[in-house]
């Protein structure tokens, strides 16, 4: 008989939304990773990660697609997430925080990424490393839905100058303008441009969109490019669905993951409370 009744009441949340509270301050998820990397013996990587993010108030989501709400009701939050990477390449653990804060009409965020590596790919090259990154944005909403950002990034010896490990600086411009169209349909459309200080003054280029079916599905793309020599260009596609307004599944896959022939994909779900 209690079966019966926990079988019913599991029933009843995944398959009547309508019944849940849709307003969350709080959101977890988990997600996996994996990387078909080019190089000899055509090796690979996995990642793992786990990500929590708390709002300072509640956020609703009236009138909004579901994963936008947070952006479109301006709600300042803090965050921290755990990503390890193992197998045939890249291995290491990255432990970040993070925060955004909605000031009026105006925009500040921040995050630090603390790294340890130990890896014969990708950014450890060079052996063992431990290195702490950070990044911070300044930005302007002109109007209900439209973001502009100025941002810094710092990777701690992430370049090579002059055959020396050398710290890796970005300034970035930015944008994000999510609209509502006919109906519950939206659109989401993202763009960033990169000047690097390492020695070739690497300028790198990326822009997305998705398109939201109603408020709970929406679909994907984005590309990205380099002026580096031999880069490849980035391309992926990506998917979000809300099986209820608070328990959400995603998918990506990206074409020429780190600028050269390497496959990604990706699966996720997230937690509203």
């Amino acid at each position: 008989m209690k079966k019966t009744l926990l079988a019913t009441a599991i029933a009843a949340l995944t398959f009547a939304p309508a019944a849940y509270a849709e307003n969350y301050q709080m959101e977890g998820g988990m997600h996996y990773n994996y990387v078909d990397l080019d190089g000899p013996g055509s090796p690979s990587s996995d990642n793992f990660g786990l990500d929590f993010t708390y709002h300072l108030e509640e956020v609703s989501t009236f009138g909004h697609p579901l994963k936008e709400a947070g952006f479109l009701e301006r709600s300042t939050n803090v965050g921290a997430s755990y990503n390890n990477w193992s197998g045939d390449g890249t291995k290491g653990n990255i432990f970040s925080l993070n925060g955004e804060a909605f000031i009026e009409d105006f925009y500040l965020s921040a995050n630090v990424d603390i790294n340890s590596w130990n890896s014969s790919f990708g950014k450890s090259t060079y052996g063992k490393s431990s290195t702490t990154d950070f990044g911070i944005k300044a930005g302007f909403l002109p109007t209900d839905g439209l973001l502009l950002t100025l941002g810094y990034d710092l990777e701690e010896k992430s370049t090579v100058k002059n055959g020396k490990l050398k710290d890796l600086g970005t300034i970035s411009l930015g944008g994000k303008f999510v609209t509502p169209l006919e109906g519950e349909m939206a659109l989401n459309l993202e763009g960033e441009i990169g000047f690097q200080d390492d020695k070739n003054d690497t300028v790198i280029y990326t822009l997305g969109g998705d398109f939201y079916f109603d408020r709970a599905i929406s679909a994907g793309l984005w590309v990205s490019d380099s002026d580096a020599s031999g880069a490849k260009t980035e391309a992926g596609v990506r998917g979000n669905f809300f099986i209820t307004p608070l328990v959400s599944l995603n998918a990506h896959y990206t074409h020429n993951y780190g600028y050269s022939k390497n496959k990604a994909f990706g699966l996720g779900a997230k937690l509203r409370f």
